[in-house]
C-alpha cells in the first residue's frame, strides 16, 4: 500500500474556497497532521453541483424523513445528495482511505450535533450531515473526527493512531487470509491493543484462537470490528504501566538480575514522571533485540508509540506558532 495512509477531509478545512459564501475554514493544525497522512479533499455540496457562492443549507425533519433544504429558495437537495454520497463513498473506499476529518456543524459533513430544524421551526443540535451519514453507514469501522476534536492533543493523537490501525487492518485484508496469518496479525498487535483495552484483547484472543477454515470469513469480520473498537479507548498511564510490566516479565530469564533491576528502577522513574516513555521503550526494545525475544521483537507496540511520541514532539514544537489553540 502507499507510504502514507489516505485520509478524506472536508475541502474547506484545507483552505479551499468552496463554502457557500465563497470562503474557507482553514484549520492550522491540519498542516501538522498532514505530515503523517495523504489528504483526499472532498466537498459534497460543491461536488454535487451547488456551485460557489450558493444559498446556505439546513437539515429539516419532515414526514418524509430528514431533508436537506436551501434556506431561501427552499430547493430540496436530499435525493441528489444521497445519490452523490453513495457513489463518492464507493470511490473513497476503492482509494483505500483510512480515516476522514469532517467539518463540524455542516448539513452535509457534520458527524454529530448538526442543527436540525423540527416542527414549529425550532432547531435542535441532534442531526448528522447527509454525506457523513452515508460515510458512517457504508464504512462503519472508518476512523472519523471533526476538526474541533483535533485541537485537543490527546484526541488528535488517538485519531492518528486509529488511522494507522485501520491501514494495518486493510493491509491484512488485502493479503492471503489464513488462520496462521490472522494469528500472526493478532500476536503482533497484542501489546498495542492491551495498552488501549484489555477487555477487547480478551475478545480478540478468543476470536483468533477459535478460528477454523470454515469460520474464518466470519471471524475476520468480527475481529476487524473489535480491533478497531479497541482503539477508541484511550491509553492511560496505568494501562501503559501494565504493558511495560508485561514486557519486563517476557524478558525475565533472558536478561541478568542487574539488568532487570535497572529496568524496574527506570519503570518507576517513568511512573514518577522523571523519565520519558520514549526512553523506557527504547531500553526495552534494545533488550528484546539483543536477546532475540521473538514474541517482543515483532510487537508493533514499539513502532506505534514511537510514532505517537514523534507526533507529540511535533505538537510541542508547533505550540508556539498556534498559541492557545493547543
Amino acid at each position: 500500500m502507499q507510504d502514507k495512509p489516505r485520509v478524506g477531509i472536508s475541502s474547506c478545512l484545507l483552505g479551499h474556497r468552496v463554502r457557500y459564501e465563497g470562503g474557507h475554514k482553514r484549520e492550522p493544525l491540519l498542516k501538522m497532521v498532514g505530515k503523517f497522512v495523504e489528504w483526499i479533499p472532498v466537498c459534497p455540496e460543491f461536488e454535487v453541483g451547488m456551485g460557489v457562492p450558493r444559498e446556505p443549507l439546513r437539515l429539516e425533519e419532515s414526514a418524509k424523513g430528514l431533508r436537506m433544504i436551501g434556506e431561501s429558495l427552499r430547493r430540496d437537495w436530499t435525493r441528489r445528495m444521497n445519490c452523490y454520497a453513495r457513489g463518492r463513498v464507493r470511490e473513497l473506499k476503492d482509494k483505500g482511505i483510512c480515516g476522514f476529518v469532517l467539518k463540524q456543524n455542516s448539513p452535509s459533513c457534520g458527524v454529530e450535533g448538526v442543527p436540525l430544524m423540527g416542527p414549529g421551526r425550532r432547531s435542535r443540535k441532534v442531526g448528522r450531515g447527509l454525506f457523513a451519514q452515508t460515510l458512517k453507514s457504508e464504512m462503519p469501522l472508518l476512523p472519523t473526527a471533526e476538526e474541533g476534536h483535533l485541537r485537543h492533543p490527546r484526541l488528535r493523537g488517538n485519531f492518528l493512531e486509529r488511522v494507522f490501525a485501520c491501514r494495518r487492518w486493510q493491509e491484512f485484508l488485502a493479503g492471503p487470509m489464513t488462520i496462521r496469518s490472522l494469528a500472526a496479525f493478532h500476536e503482533g498487535h497484542r501489546l498495542v491493543v492491551m495498552a488501549h483495552s484489555e477487555a477487547h484483547l480478551g475478545r480478540l484472543d478468543r476470536l483468533a484462537g477459535g478460528a477454523t477454515a470454515r469460520s474464518l470469513p466470519r471471524v475476520a469480520r468480527e475481529y476487524g470490528k473489535a480491533f478497531m473498537e479497541a482503539f477508541c479507548s484511550t491509553p492511560t498511564r496505568s494501562k501503559r504501566e501494565r504493558v511495560l510490566r508485561h514486557i519486563l516479565r517476557r524478558l525475565q530469564g533472558r536478561i541478568s538480575a542487574k539488568e532487570r533491576s535497572k529496568l524496574r528502577r527506570d519503570l518507576e522513574r517513568y511512573l514518577e514522571g522523571r523519565l520519558s516513555l520514549k526512553t523506557v521503550l527504547d531500553l526495552l526494545r534494545r533488550h528484546a533485540d539483543n536477546n532475540r525475544v521473538a514474541t517482543l521483537r515483532n510487537q508493533l507496540y514499539f513502532l506505534v508509540y514511537r510514532e505517537s511520541l514523534r507526533q507529540e514532539s511535533m505538537r510541542q514544537k508547533s505550540s508556539r506558532r498556534v498559541g492557545t489553540r493547543l
